[in-house]
């Protein structure tokens, strides 16, 4: 449909109205379900991370939302929050937006240097909560945005306005501090603030080693946390998408991957987490934390990895189930 359209819009390009419906059917064709419009002057960089130059004048900018879903796994397989699915495609499918949008005659250029859920919010598109995430009425914080400059000056949205000196939703969040107390490394401040180094998400994937203090409360989790979510009273009704079809998500064909698994991997998480010394030093942890005996073999052959982080995870693994296999022995 959207390749149907080019003679239309460019006959209409002149016409911001009728651009921007069929920029939103456009986005909502690759799975973009809102679209929101704010002043360039209103996007707030990220700090010290450089701009990138578009080589064009940005006279507005777009902010597309994709809804995500919950994820269930099998026992044995490690735990990704189905944002980072979503958020590849949507990484994928924005630029698919961009080359059709040059079609109509519009320059764009997307924006990773911004603060997103800021632009979000600016656009009316929904409201930061007390955990830091944005909710929109339609899936709650389950989703991923993207930003994009545009060439044409589109008229901005009414935005969500938020107290004065406050970084959340104030009046939605009264009386509950529910996802403060759910986070199980005090990262959130209660004022709408966190502190990532104590986020635990932070340290997943990192290609460094995880602090020895947080390790055991990794669980299963290869990529997402997702408890500051789970015990929102005010999230939205969200899918939930089981995965325990997908055997490359298994841990033991996690700590040794081969070349397929990690393509495989790739298409799901994005090239830039699918990295094999990332996947084996997370997997390294997560199968210490379940302790299995299964697991010796391959986690005393990472013991000796060049890499710090997968050496010493699975250092720390091999002694957990040790421990825990001779612990359990001493008390049946």
């Amino acid at each position: 449909m959207a390749r149907g359209l080019r003679p239309t819009v460019m006959a209409m390009v002149n016409n911001m109205n009728d651009l921007r419906s069929v920029l939103e059917q456009l986005a909502a064709e690759l799975g973009f379900t809102r679209v929101g419009i704010i002043d360039p002057a209103d996007a707030i960089p990220l700090p010290n991370v450089p701009q990138r130059a578009h080589g064009f004048e940005a006279r507005s900018i777009a902010v597309l939302i994709m809804p995500s879903h919950r994820a269930s796994w099998d026992s044995d397989q490690a735990e990704t929050a189905g944002f980072y699915f979503t958020s590849n495609k949507a990484h994928v499918n924005i630029h698919t937006w961009i080359e059709r949008v040059r079609e109509t005659g519009v320059e764009a250029e997307r924006l990773g240097a911004v603060r997103a859920k800021a632009a979000a919010a600016r656009a009316g598109l929904g409201i930061v909560r007390r955990n830091t995430l944005l909710y929109t009425p339609e899936c709650g914080s389950y989703h991923t945005i993207q930003v994009v400059a545009l060439s044409a000056p589109l008229a901005a949205d009414p935005p969500y306005t938020q107290k004065p000196g406050c970084n959340y939703d104030e009046d939605a969040c009264a009386g509950c501090g529910r996802c403060v107390a759910a986070c199980p490394t005090g990262a959130l401040d209660g004022q709408g603030g966190i502190d990532r180094e104590k986020c635990l998400r932070s340290h997943m994937m990192s290609g460094k080693p995880t602090p020895a203090a947080m390790r055991h409360l990794i669980g299963r989790k290869l990529m997402g946390c997702e408890a500051c979510q789970w015990t929102c009273p005010r999230q939205a009704d969200v899918e939930t998408r089981g995965y325990s079809a997908l055997d490359v998500f298994r841990v033991a064909n996690l700590l040794e991957p081969s070349a397929e698994a990690l393509e495989s991997l790739t298409g799901f998480i994005g090239a830039n987490y699918a990295r094999r010394a990332r996947v084996m030093a997370q997997a390294a942890l997560i199968a210490g934390n379940m302790a299995s005996l299964e697991y010796l073999p391959a986690l005393d052959r990472l013991c000796v990895s060049e890499d710090e982080a997968i050496r010493e995870h699975a250092a720390w693994a091999r002694d957990r189930i040790i421990y825990r296999t001779e612990a359990s022995r001493c008390f049946a």
